[in-house]
């Protein structure tokens, strides 16, 4: 059976990390404070991180770019289902 513990309680193996493996930690914390949609990739190579490999995700209303657009005085080009394009102005 496993020992349950707090969040805010030091497990004992953070005690044994070397500095690079504390650096590492830092850096995988770093990249992930902030970050609300995407995700965050750790590359090993012969046993040892190499890399961090972070993809964000942002969506947007398009509806809402399409206005702010023709605001600016922009036209749009929409397809339609039947592959034909329309402009919107």
């Amino acid at each position: 059976m496993s020992v349950q513990r707090s969040p805010q309680e030091p497990r004992m193996e953070l005690l044994s990390l070397d500095q690079e493996e504390i650096q590492w930690l830092c850096r995988i914390t770093d990249q992930l404070r902030d970050l609300k949609f995407g995700s965050l990739h750790i590359v090993i190579h012969e046993g040892r991180i190499v890399q961090l490999e972070r993809t964000e995700k942002h969506r947007y209303d398009m509806n809402e770019a399409i206005s702010l657009y023709k605001e600016k005085g922009g036209k749009s080009n929409v397809t339609t289902k039947s592959g034909t394009k329309k402009s919107r102005k």
